[in-house]
């Protein structure tokens, strides 16, 4: 393992030049989906920057060895580059697949739709195999969308507020002296699948050659108070969740193309997936602690 700064085009030119892999996975991006507004030339540099080096990278090195061409490279881009969830002309709820257009409503979004397409264009102007998977939402990875997206990644972030109101650190309680969670709107329905699952969907993606874009995600979708209400359920405290109501679609996004390239789709995110994250995230901010006794 090379640990390389994937913003420094001559960094990334001498590792690609020097071990010529044959199969690379990305996934570099803006950890935190809501800052990219705050940052916006630090989330570009990172989201489409970063990207455009490891291409230009593979071009370079391919000059000097005209031999070398990688089998697979996976880019992992995001289905917030399709916006909020959509409806038809009669209200229902409409499936995304990959030829729906994008329709970001977010800076996080605008740059996953760049990089979906530069990576689909790349492959087609070196005849490089890349597949830009399209992911949505693995148990972690989840910002809210629409007038919410600021609230922050749905597990972990509310995971780590609900760790710090079991240790006392509740900012609220209502009327019956329990804690408060608050959160965005929480009606909706998201597609979110497991990090465990996640990988998985990788892994089989990446024994694949092929060059196409891909959604990568559960076949259904969950409900966001659901999950809010299994985060509070792992803490072992009552702790009233409230949130505002909102007018926003419900995601739902197509797995035909995913079912039929790996032959594996993602299942939805349960309730002990989201038990072993809050024992994750526990101890996680234990070892934090002792490491700044120590």
């Amino acid at each position: 393992i090379r640990r390389m700064d994937s913003t420094n085009l001559e960094e990334v030119t001498r590792t690609i030049c020097k071990y010529k892999p044959e199969y690379i996975y990305d996934f570099a991006g803006w950890s935190k989906p809501s800052e990219s507004k705050d940052d916006p030339k630090g989330a570009e540099l990172i989201t489409v920057r970063s990207l455009e080096n490891l291409f230009i990278a593979i071009s370079k090195a391919q000059i000097y060895d005209n031999t070398y061409k990688p089998k697979q490279i996976v880019i992992a881009t995001s289905v917030a580059a399709f916006g909020p969830g959509r409806i038809d002309q009669n209200g229902r709820p409409l499936s995304l697949n990959e030829n729906s257009g994008w329709r970001p409503n977010s800076e996080y979004g605008m740059l996953k739709a760049t990089a979906t397409d530069m990576a689909i264009e790349f492959g087609q102007k070196y005849g490089v195999n890349v597949i830009a998977a399209i992911q949505a939402n693995a148990g972690g990875s989840s910002e809210y969308f629409g007038i919410s997206q600021r609230k922050g990644f749905i597990v972990p972030d509310n995971i780590e507020r609900v760790i710090n109101i079991t240790k006392g650190k509740a900012e609220e309680f209502n009327e019956r002296g329990e804690p408060v969670l608050k959160t965005g709107p929480a009606d909706q329905f998201i597609n979110m699948t497991s990090v465990d699952q996640m990988v998985e969907a990788y892994i089989r993606l990446g024994k694949i050659e092929t060059r196409e874009k891909v959604i990568v995600g559960a076949s259904n979708s969950v409900q966001v108070k659901q999950i809010i209400k299994w985060i509070i359920d792992a803490s072992g405290m009552k702790i009233d969740h409230q949130y505002p109501e909102a007018d926003i679609a419900n995601q739902y996004y197509d797995t035909t193309r995913l079912k039929n390239t790996i032959g594996f789709v993602p299942a939805p995110i349960n309730e002990a997936d989201i038990a072993k994250a809050v024992s994750w995230h526990r101890q996680k901010i234990q070892t934090e602690i002792i490491d700044k006794i120590v």
